[in-house]
């Protein structure tokens, strides 16, 4: 209305000019100005309440605070409602704004918005910085463009799956991440796995060639596969698992609060956003995991998630009280939600539009929630709270992933790859003799390394699986769990379902979670003199024959650089002179253990790391033949590790079975001694 009046007066003041009313134009500019300071004090954006954000802001925001914004209403929409669409006005604004002003990546120079306790809005540019990441990032935009001319070649549209994970630039996190990528390239190189990214931050110039390394099998490894997708009109991501489905991608260092604080898990959300606002991904659901993780079989559950419900991992110590009462602007109110629903942690599994729309509010939750709880998981914690405020509650899965031993709803089932009551590696495993016509590897070679050797599955009308990442998917019954969830779709409507035990959800464990040290043969020792007692003594034994009766393994031990890339150590597993791990197949050898839960636990441990060294060693020693040509001596399996340190042991093992069968079982079959 102001705008027509201001249109007809100018009008009316122009035809009066032309009769000569030398005051016009003077008369004309006051009209104007008073037209734009009603407009200002009148007009509908004025009634957002939306306060100046600066992200230099020393301050922390409490949860006593008044809100920049004010959050919606947590119950208009119910309890089961996603609130997906209801996106704080800062961030649509910044959304939008971005997309309209720079729709690609080169002509991007901001770096992704932090949170001061209120939602956050854009940083200063640093130019020097992103045009070091304009040029790092470039390969990974051409494999993207790359797909999208597939797809649009084909007429297919985007990929389902999109699996994702956010690292820092050490070696430490290097390790980690090519042995997820390893293991993910196998697992869904039988029928495709969607598209993986490894997000990096925090790279200087001399790191980036190095941390942008992978052994992800290149795609002309799979030009047949390729080729026979295409003929039936399929992307070749959904068939396959190659370089051209994965990429790297870096992004600046969101290592500080805005108070100042450090601390590393804030890179994963503003890394994510960083991500999400710099590339085109055309994906419905985003796999979210950890860098420590290991597939052992494809991850089930992506066919649940669509917009407005996401899925996740049950994690009980997430299930805590305090989880369902937090008070703050952008918490939901307490009482209008079941904590349960949002006791999660990766994989998370979630549609893309959700994804972007909890990001601002994850970001900004985290220093709010730091301020009430201080502890090393709040990130995970503001996940979970910022898809509450977002009425975005999760289908839980049980068998998602498995990081300790009193999970027992996966134990107990032998739900774990390769140890089926009666598989003929599951027996060998655990009595060091053969008791099946199942041919053994070669010496030298792994049980599990050994690509003729098949695994004794659960049921005489099931085929076995070829390779140890596949016989957890083979032994599912694929048949029986698709007909079930298409025909129990309704199941999973409505509210959330934790995973049951019946058939219809009897899926195996997808990932290994090596987030916590493993130890079997004596109990942890109690402070750092006893456990250097315990380091001497056991590496000391190590002169005489190989120690079995007794292993211990921490991802925290593993030398490297961490933590913070800082450390510095006589070795460096990615470099080509470190050993491999020596893998633990022995708890044959173990002493009793006093109760039986101390015996159960210790065989579960060793189960854990029966699977997960040698997928650790599998991706390693595709690095090193890769990037360390002719240091054939590097791939021997002889690093231990201790609680106060690791060292490098003189034997190498290469028949774990028993060198005695009827005796009492204490020497493996065969070994060498270097040096």
């Amino acid at each position: 209305k102001v705008t027509v009046s201001v249109l007809y007066w100018m009008t009316r003041l122009r035809l009066r000019s032309a009769n000569g009313n030398a005051k016009t134009p003077a008369v004309v500019a006051a009209i104007v100005l008073v037209a734009l300071i009603v407009a200002a004090t009148w007009g509908p954006e004025s009634n957002l309440k939306v306060e100046a954000i600066t992200t230099r802001s020393p301050t922390v925001q409490h949860a006593n605070a008044q809100p920049a914004i004010e959050p919606a209403d947590n119950t208009q929409s119910g309890g089961a409602t996603a609130r997906s669409d209801v996106v704080p006005q800062a961030t649509t604004a910044r959304v939008e704004t971005e997309a309209a002003a720079a729709p690609d990546e080169s002509l991007r120079s901001d770096a992704a918005p932090v949170g001061t306790g209120s939602l956050p809005a854009k940083r200063p540019a640093e130019p020097e910085t992103q045009q070091h990441l304009r040029s790092w990032n470039a390969p990974y935009h051409a494999t993207r463009r790359a797909l999208r001319e597939e797809q649009e070649a084909l007429r297919a549209g985007p990929l389902r799956e999109h699996t994702f994970f956010t690292t820092d630039c050490t070696f430490h996190s290097l390790w980690q991440a090519m042995t997820l990528e390893h293991s993910w390239a196998h697992v869904n190189n039988v029928d495709g796995g969607g598209f993986m990214s490894r997000i990096v931050s925090g790279c200087k110039n001399a790191r980036q060639p190095d941390l942008a390394r992978h052994v992800i099998p290149p795609r002309s490894e799979n030009i047949a596969r390729r080729r026979a997708a295409a003929a039936e009109g399929k992307v070749a991501c959904d068939v396959t698992a190659d370089d051209g489905c994965f990429g790297v991608y870096f992004v600046p260092t969101f290592s500080n609060l805005p108070s100042g604080e450090f601390y590393a898990p804030y890179n994963r959300p503003n890394g994510i956003w960083y991500w999400l606002n710099h590339t085109d991904l055309t994906e419905d659901v985003f796999i979210l995991l950890d860098p420590d993780m290991i597939y052992l079989s494809r991850l089930h559950g992506s066919h649940l998630v669509r917009p407005g419900h996401p899925a996740a991992q049950y994690y009980g110590y997430m299930d805590f009280d305090r989880l369902g009462k937090y008070e703050c602007p952008l918490c939901a109110t307490p009482g209008t939600f079941d904590r349960r629903d949002y006791a999660v942690g990766p994989p998370w599994m979630i549609h893309i539009t959700d994804l972007r729309a909890i990001m601002a509010t994850w970001v900004a939750l985290i220093p709010i929630l730091k301020a009430i709880d201080n502890n090393w998981i709040v990130e995970m914690v503001a996940y979970a709270v910022a898809c509450a405020y977002h009425k975005l509650p999760h289908t839980l899965l049980l068998r998602g992933m498995v990081d300790n031993v009193a999970q027992q709803h996966v134990w107990d089932g032998y739900y774990i790859a390769g140890h089926t009551p009666r598989g003929a590696e599951r027996q060998l495993f655990e009595t060091g003799s053969q008791h099946s016509e199942r041919p053994l590897p070669p010496p030298g070679k792994s049980i599990l390394d050994d690509d003729t050797a098949t695994t004794s599955p659960p049921s005489d009308d099931v085929d076995p699986g070829p390779k140890w990442w596949h016989t957890a998917s083979e032994w599912s019954d694929r048949a029986r769990l698709r007909s079930a969830n298409e025909t129990n779709e309704r199941w999973w409507e409505g509210r959330p379902r934790v995973e049951r035990d019946a058939d219809e959800t009897k899926a195996p464990v997808a990932l290994l979670h090596y987030c916590y040290t493993w130890e079997v043969g004596e109990s942890p020792p109690h402070g750092a003199q006893a456990a250097g007692q315990q380091h001497g003594r056991i590496s000391g034994r190590d002169a005489l024959g190989p120690v079995i009766d007794y292993f211990h393994w921490s991802k925290y031990r593993t030398p490297t650089d961490w933590p913070g890339g800082k450390a510095r150590f006589a070795h460096n597993f990615v470099s080509c002179d470190c050993p491999l791990l020596q893998e633990f197949h022995t708890p044959w050898a173990l002493p009793k253990a006093k109760g039986h839960k101390a015996n159960s636990e210790w065989q579960r441990t060793a189960h854990f790391l029966h699977l997960g060294l040698p997928a650790i060693n599998e991706a390693l020693r595709a690095f090193k033949r890769q990037f360390c040509p002719g240091r054939s001596s590097s791939r021997d399996e002889r690093l231990r590790t201790s609680h106060p340190s690791y060292w490098i042991s003189r034997h190498v093992i290469t028949d774990y079975r028993r060198k005695d069968n009827e005796g009492d079982g204490q020497q493996v079959r065969s070994h060498r001694t270097v040096g």
